[in-house]
């Protein structure tokens, strides 16, 4: 596990209901428990689409509130994430998934399987 998960997983259990995102348009917070179920459902539907250690994953959820999660869920899977700005076609996320060998791409709507040959980045997210 890396030391970023096992830290949030510690934030967590001591104080799962501790705001850790204002998100002031829906004038609410982001908890750490909700931060924590978030990212094992990305590494759940990470995994399903083939997502194992080294492999990259190419983030296109942009500055949301889901990008915390995702990067705890690439990590929970020793994966890598590169961050791709939210305003990136979708021409451009996917030139860079095959440019990098991506397992996955990911965007605010799916997570999809990139390539049926991802290529190992082994040791780029430690």
């Amino acid at each position: 596990m890396s030391a970023l998960v096992a830290r949030f997983a510690d934030v967590c259990r001591d104080d799962p209901a501790r705001p850790l995102m204002h998100l002031p348009a829906a004038e609410r917070a982001l908890t750490a428990s909700a931060i924590w179920d978030a990212h094992q459902r990305y590494a759940d539907r990470l995994a399903r689409a083939g997502v194992r250690e080294g492999h990259l994953v190419v983030s296109a959820v942009g500055d949301t509130s889901a990008a915390p999660a995702l990067l705890l869920a690439c990590r929970a899977l020793d994966a890598a994430m590169m961050a791709v700005d939210a305003c990136a076609t979708s021409a451009e996320v996917d030139a860079l998934a095959v440019r990098f060998g991506a397992a996955a791409v990911v965007t605010a709507d799916r997570v999809r399987r990139s390539s049926e040959r991802p290529r190992q980045h082994s040791g780029a997210a430690a």
